[in-house]
C-alpha cells in the first residue's frame, strides 16, 4: 500500500526562494515515511503568477530553484510532485515535475488552460492535448492540472489511458459551495482520487484549500482543513466525512483573504472607518478576527447627519472589540465648508437625498 502526503501551503506569488525553501522543508518531513509527497499547482512561483512570466529573469530563477527542489530528493524515499513552469523554445507551460531520488523523471503539461472570470491563462500558457500518467512502485496514476478537470468531455479524452488512481493538482480559488462541486466531477472517474489544493490569498482571489480523497465508490473519505496550511499522509481510509458549512466556510474566506492581503503586501495594521452600520460593524469584526484586535484601529466621524441610533451602535461594538485604538473626529466643520464653497454651483436648487443640511437621519 502506497503512502502519499498532500501539502497544502500557502505559498506567495513571485516569492522563488521563499517557496522553495517552505516546499523542500514539508517534503523532508515526508522523505522517509511516505512513497510520493505531492504539492500544488504552480507551487513553486504562486498563482497567479501573471506578467512574472514575461519576464526572461524570471523564468531563469524558476529554473534555477526546480533543479534545487529536484535534487533534494537525491537519496530520499519520498518521490516528489510539484507544479511550476516550463519553457520550450518560445512558449511556456503549466506543468507539474514528477521527480526521483534526484532525477525528473516525467513534466505533466496542463491542457486546459482556463481564460474567463478571474483566470487569464491562455495569455501567458500554451496547452497540451495529451494526458499523462505517472508509473510509482508499479502503479499507475493519472495526473491532472486543475482546469483539466472541469472540461465535459475528460472522461472521453482519457479513455484510452490505463490507469489505477488519480491525482490533481489546483489552484482552485474558493467561492460558496465549491467543494461540492468538485466532488462531484472527481466521482466521474470511479477510482480513488487524490485532489490537492492551494491555500491562502491572493489580492482578490482566496483559495480555500479543501483537499481531499475520495474512494473508488465516490465516497470522501479525507478531507484537510479549509483556509489554512496542512499536511495529511494518506494510506488506506475508508471512513467517510462531512462536508462543512457554508457560511462558515464563507467567513473563513474572508478572514484568510483580509489576512493575507494585509501579511503579503506588509502592511502592519487597518484603520477602519465605523459609521454604526452593519457593513462597517461586520467589517471590523472580520478585521479583529482575522488580524487580532491589537492591530485595528476604528474611527467614527460623526456629523448633523449622524443619528443618535448609529452613535450608540458604533459604541456598543466598540465596546465589545476592544480595539487598538478608537478615535473620534468630528466632520461638520469640514462638511459645512464642503457645501459652503458648493454653493454658487447649485444656486437656485432644493436641497434633494444628496444634500441634508438640516435634517438629522
Amino acid at each position: 500500500m502506497l503512502k502519499i502526503s498532500l501539502n497544502q501551503i500557502n505559498f506567495t506569488v513571485g516569492a522563488l526562494a521563499e517557496n522553495t525553501k517552505k516546499l523542500i522543508s514539508w517534503y523532508k518531513n515526508d522523505q522517509n515515511i511516505v512513497d510520493l509527497s505531492i504539492f500544488p499547482e504552480l507551487g513553486i512561483v504562486g498563482y497567479p503568477p501573471e506578467d512574472l512570466l514575461c519576464s526572461s529573469a524570471f523564468i531563469r530563477d524558476v529554473e534555477f530553484y526546480q533543479k534545487k527542489i529536484i535534487a533534494s530528493t537525491k537519496n530520499k524515499n519520498a518521490a516528489l510532485l510539484f507544479g511550476s513552469v516550463t519553457q520550450k523554445g518560445e512558449k511556456l507551460y503549466n506543468t507539474v515535475y514528477f521527480a526521483q531520488n534526484g532525477i525528473l523523471k516525467n513534466i505533466i503539461y496542463k491542457n486546459s488552460l482556463p481564460n474567463y472570470g478571474v483566470f487569464d491563462e491562455k495569455r501567458y500558457f500554451a496547452a497540451e492535448n495529451t494526458h499523462q500518467t505517472i508509473t510509482l512502485n508499479n502503479k499507475s496514476f493519472l495526473v491532472l492540472i486543475c482546469e483539466d478537470l472541469w472540461q465535459e468531455d475528460l472522461v472521453a479524452k482519457i479513455a484510452y489511458l490505463t490507469f489505477s488512481e488519480v491525482i490533481i493538482l489546483n489552484a482552485s480559488p474558493y467561492h460558496t459551495a465549491k467543494l461540492q462541486k468538485r466532488l462531484n466531477l472527481v466521482r466521474r472517474f470511479n477510482k480513488k482520487v487524490y485532489y490537492l489544493n492551494i491555500v491562502g490569498g491572493q489580492d482578490s482571489l482566496v483559495f480555500d484549500g479543501n483537499s481531499f480523497v475520495i474512494n473508488k465508490n465516490g465516497e470522501l473519505v479525507k478531507l484537510l482543513p479549509s483556509f489554512q496550511e496542512a499536511r495529511e499522509v494518506i494510506c488506506d481510509l475508508e471512513s467517510q466525512v462531512k462536508l462543512p458549512e457554508d457560511l462558515y466556510q464563507d467567513y473563513q474566506d474572508l478572514m484568510l483573504g483580509l489576512s493575507d492581503y494585509i501579511k503579503k503586501n506588509n502592511f502592519k495594521e487597518v484603520l477602519i472607518a465605523l459609521s454604526g452600520g452593519a457593513d462597517s460593524a461586520l467589517v471590523s469584526v472580520i478585521a479583529c478576527d482575522a488580524l487580532g484586535a491589537d492591530k485595528v484601529h476604528l474611527v467614527t466621524m460623526p456629523s448633523q447627519y449622524t443619528s443618535e441610533e448609529s452613535f450608540a451602535d458604533a459604541d456598543s461594538l466598540i465596546s465589545q472589540l476592544n480595539c487598538a485604538s478608537v478615535r473620534r473626529i468630528n466632520i461638520e466643520e469640514i462638511n459645512s465648508s464642503f457645501l459652503n464653497n458648493l454653493a454658487p454651483f447649485f444656486k437656485g436648487r432644493k436641497p434633494d437625498l444628496t444634500d441634508r443640511k438640516s435634517t438629522r437621519l
